[in-house]
């Protein structure tokens, strides 16, 4: 689509009005004027002396009684309306062939204007050529502070700091972070935006489990180092996450809610910047979401599940990567899932045990639906001893998958379909080690191993400190 979803429809709309003048033009150009109505077909004046048919306005002779009575029509009426319905017709067939595109040759400055009337969607808009200008440095300095402006005020229905306004203007200020340089004064900016954060619950859940959301952050600070993130109001003790900006995982954080979850939770952020500065934001994220349908998740399971399993899902070694951090990585594929139809409508929530000799070196839980294949994973356990005897022990290694209802139903979160089946099953399988070069990137999100000791400093440069 080369035109976003609201500038579609107001592209359209004012489309239809203009082939309902061009056909309101060329019907009143084809009745013409005086119909039925004695008058000069040279002049249209009415002549108004009967069985007189020389004009008294023009002098020129009607010629026939028949001809005074006859229509005048207007021809240029005729000639604009058919090129305004020929035009209207045009762009209509054009806009259903996605082949329009009215952002490319539009000035910086009235892109800006047109970004609180679009909604930020699909695959082009004021936001996209934007950014794509951005990304290609085709906009000055004055034009990106102009811009940066218009961002971190928003709008009436994306508000800075909500996730309304990250889905609306996100992807448009990450281009604009990427495009300026450590001196530009613009820079230090960045650090001061407050990141989003929000939650999201399920629309269906079985009611004999305990509720789960999905966290999400984003972040606009210049700083490479990763931040840490302190949620209260969940457990007893509060929850210290470290939060990694580029990593290999884009996955939110999944947290347990209690039953009696409150109207809203605190999560403090300490982000760092290029200089080293740390900086401190709040952030009070909405539970308030209406409470889910209640589904009833039954087991399931065939011989092609776990075919589909072994042979599709988890047949790639485990690797180890020198440089890495963590240095283990499985690989696994979901989309494996979505080719067998044994899977239509049932989820897939598994614990994922890497074996040596019988021993845990590794728990994850993974889960994902057949439909989306966008899994999600947590790491339970690992025991950095076993692992470590990767590097010189290729053999011995084993997966044991086992399919649990609890971890099934997290999928659940961020799916509109009611699914009514999980996959239950457990099997163990061999499995490949394999030693890879290259750096890998940090997961996104991962438990600090200690809790640091939060002192609220002033304002400005206020700190989590350990």
């Amino acid at each position: 689509m080369l035109i976003d979803t609201d500038a579609k429809i107001i592209i359209l709309v004012m489309t239809i009005i203009v082939g309902a003048i061009g056909l309101g033009l060329m019907l009143t150009g084809i009745r013409g004027r005086n119909k039925g109505i004695r008058s000069c077909p040279h002049c249209r004046h009415l002549l108004t002396t009967e069985n007189d048919l020389r004009c008294p306005e023009c002098g020129r002779h009607a010629g026939s009684e028949r001809r005074a009575l006859r229509a005048n029509r207007r021809l240029v009426n005729i000639l604009w309306g058919i090129l305004l319905i020929g035009g209207a017709i045009f762009c209509i067939q054009q806009l259903g062939l996605d082949q329009v595109n009215i952002y490319r040759r539009l000035p910086d400055r009235v892109l800006t204007m047109m970004l609180p009337y679009s909604s930020g969607q699909g695959r082009v808009g004021p936001q996209r050529e934007l950014s794509e200008r951005l990304t290609r440095g085709r906009l000055d300095d004055a034009t990106r502070a102009a811009l940066f402006e218009r961002l971190t005020r928003g709008d009436g229905q994306a508000l800075p700091g909500t996730p309304q306004w990250r889905r609306k203007y996100g992807m448009l200020i990450q281009s604009l972070r990427k495009s300026v340089a450590g001196d530009d004064p613009l820079s230090q900016r960045f650090n001061e935006l407050k990141p989003v954060v929000d939650m999201e619950l399920p629309r269906f859940w079985p009611e004999d489990l305990p509720l789960f959301g999905m966290l999400r952050m984003t972040r606009f600070d210049r700083g490479s180092d990763p931040a840490e993130v302190r949620i209260e109001g969940l457990e007893k003790n509060a929850l210290t996450f470290i939060h990694h900006q580029a990593n290999r995982s884009p996955n939110p954080l999944g947290l347990p809610l209690p039953e009696d979850r409150p109207a809203s939770i605190p999560v403090r952020i300490m982000t760092t910047d290029e200089d080293g500065d740390r900086r401190f934001h709040e952030v009070d994220v909405d539970l308030q979401a209406r409470s889910p349908r209640a589904i009833t998740l039954e087991p399931r399971s065939t011989s092609e599940m776990e075919t589909a399993l072994r042979t599709g899902v988890f047949a790639y070694p485990v690797s180890f990567h020198p440089t890495g951090k963590p240095p283990w990585s499985l690989r696994f594929q979901p989309r494996a899932t979505r080719r067998a139809g044994a899977f239509q409508d049932t989820l897939v929530g598994v614990e994922v045990d890497l074996l040596l000799e019988d021993k845990i070196a590794r728990r994850s839980w993974i889960w994902w639906t057949p439909r989306e294949a966008d899994a999600a994973w947590e790491t339970i356990h690992e025991h950095p001893e076993l692992l470590e005897a990767m590097r010189t022990r290729p053999d011995g290694w084993s997966l044991r998958i086992t399919g649990r209802r609890e971890i099934a139903a997290r999928a659940l979160v961020g799916s509109h379909h009611p699914h009514r089946h999980y996959w239950e099953g457990t099997f163990t399988m061999p499995i490949e080690t394999a030693v890879r070069s290259g750096v890998i990137q940090p997961r996104e999100w991962e438990r600090a191993l200690e809790e640091p000791d939060h002192k609220d400093q002033a304002t400005t440069g206020s700190s989590i400190e350990k």
